[in-house]
């Protein structure tokens, strides 16, 4: 396989990622970008935005299922692009998301997920305590989810990227807990039946997508 750009000299960096090519760069941080935009969390803020604005969960699908197919198409074609600078045998396929990047990514998805959930909370402002207590709830669960994830991450792997991710998810939980008793959308009374259910949808529904990632890497 003949080589498209002037690569290191393989005695000196044998394993290159697209960050380390100059030719390469350019289309691996436009696929970074597109896999922002695709991140659930991400789509989680484009859902409550269309719904706040329309008023409709359909339009609020939509959104999503564009926003999310277009982005994950683009992120694909750009990310093979970038790859496609280095031979195979090159490649370093391990290496986490280099950390400028990695930094924006641990700020911009919980933000992201913590901006979302709160446009959906305002938006049920006016539905019974009921639902607004099983929308708490389900925030709930999501603050717990932001925290968890990463800090699971960190856990067994101890990588920058994720310690990034807890720090920023916490500081976003801790602000969102800490203005949650001033806001209009706080059902009173809590129904504590339809708190604890929302909670718990959430917490099975990462507790459910965690062990998918596990039993697919295995």
């Amino acid at each position: 396989m003949s080589e498209r750009v002037s690569l290191p000299d393989p005695s000196a960096q044998r394993l290159l990622h697209p960050a380390d090519v100059a030719q390469a760069h350019p289309a691996y941080v436009r696929g970074w970008v597109m896999s922002v935009l695709a991140a659930p969390e991400v789509l989680t803020l484009v859902a409550a935005l269309a719904w706040v604005l329309s008023g409709s969960w359909i339009t609020a699908a939509l959104a999503v299922l564009s926003t999310g197919v277009v982005a994950e198409l683009a992120r694909r074609h750009l990310m093979s692009e970038a790859w496609a600078h280095i031979p195979r045998k090159r490649q370093d396929r391990t290496r986490d998301t280099p950390a400028p990047y990695a930094l924006v990514e641990a700020v911009i998805r919980p933000a992201a997920m913590a901006a979302g959930v709160v446009l959906a909370l305002i938006g049920l402002t006016d539905h019974a305590a009921g639902v607004r207590s099983w929308a708490l709830g389900s925030a709930a669960g999501v603050g717990l989810a932001l925290v968890g994830v990463p800090l699971l991450r960190w856990v067994r792997a101890r990588s920058s990227t994720a310690a990034l991710e807890t720090a920023a998810a916490l500081v976003l939980t801790a602000a969102a807990s800490a203005a949650t008793p001033f806001a209009s959308w706080v059902p009173e009374p809590l129904d504590p039946v339809a708190f604890l259910m929302g909670l718990g949808v959430l917490v099975g529904v990462y507790a459910t997508w965690l062990a998918r990632g596990r039993s697919d890497s295995a």
